[in-house]
């Protein structure tokens, strides 16, 4: 991979970020632009860097990656007392 295509890749994730946080904070969600630029460029980094060493172990941070958004997202679960919103 080259490493143009490397910062590519992460400019056109934290730029896709910023609209989804634009549109959250926009519509009054708690995360907001920063949560989410930074979420999408960390996701970015830790699926890229096994794509840069030639490594086979992407879908190993891939799950990873879906294991750990899936314990924020419990986290907001359990902070509204049970009810699930903005989900």
């Amino acid at each position: 991979m080259v490493y143009t295509d490397f910062v590519l890749r992460i400019s056109l994730s934290v730029l896709l970020g910023f609209f989804i946080g634009l549109e959250r904070q926009l519509t009054g969600h708690p995360a907001g632009i920063r949560i989410n630029v930074l979420i999408c460029m960390g996701t970015s980094f830790f699926t890229l860097f096994p794509m840069i060493y030639g490594s086979d172990q992407v879908f190993r941070v891939g799950s990873s990656i879906i294991s750990g958004v899936g314990f924020l997202c419990s986290g907001v679960i359990f902070k509204d007392s049970g009810t699930v919103r903005g989900m």
